[in-house]
């Protein structure tokens, strides 16, 4: 049998280069430890992206629910606003016409269909609600 015989410089050399070696994996194995991530992807998943491809695609959906909902929220909040303003407008308007109505004198009638005027301003105002440069009950 024989044997081949390393020298001491060549046995020094391997030596350093195993310890390069285990100290690079032992910085990468922390790192992603540390992290909970790993450092290689393409590695850990060895060329099979399609599933992280898939979370990710869902992660963007998800994302884009979010805003979708955020972004509703506040149209229908505005919308419940404007809404109360015109029953509000509505309620304090109701005696007035009434009383107007059962009287004949022309200064309480001048003043009610003023005041209802004005009402009705606010209410279409109301009605014209604008958000992020959207109007909120237009359709568009």
């Amino acid at each position: 049998m024989q044997y081949t015989s390393v020298g001491d410089l060549a046995h020094s050399y391997s030596m350093r280069s195993h310890s390069t070696r285990i100290k690079q994996e032992f910085i990468r194995l922390s790192e992603t430890l540390a992290s909970g991530q790993h450092t290689d992807m393409s590695k850990q998943l060895r060329g099979e992206f399609s599933g992280l491809a898939s979370v990710e695609r869902s992660i963007e959906k998800l994302s884009s629910f979010r805003t979708t909902a955020s972004e509703t929220k506040t149209l229908l909040e505005t919308a419940q606003i404007a809404l109360e303003t015109f029953q509000d407008l509505g309620t304090e308007m109701g005696p007035s016409l009434i009383t107007a109505g059962n009287s004949a004198h022309p200064a309480i009638l001048r003043t009610t269909s003023n005041d209802a005027a004005q009402k009705m301003d606010s209410a279409v105002s109301a009605l014209n609600v604008r958000i992020a440069d959207r109007s909120v009950f237009s359709g568009r």
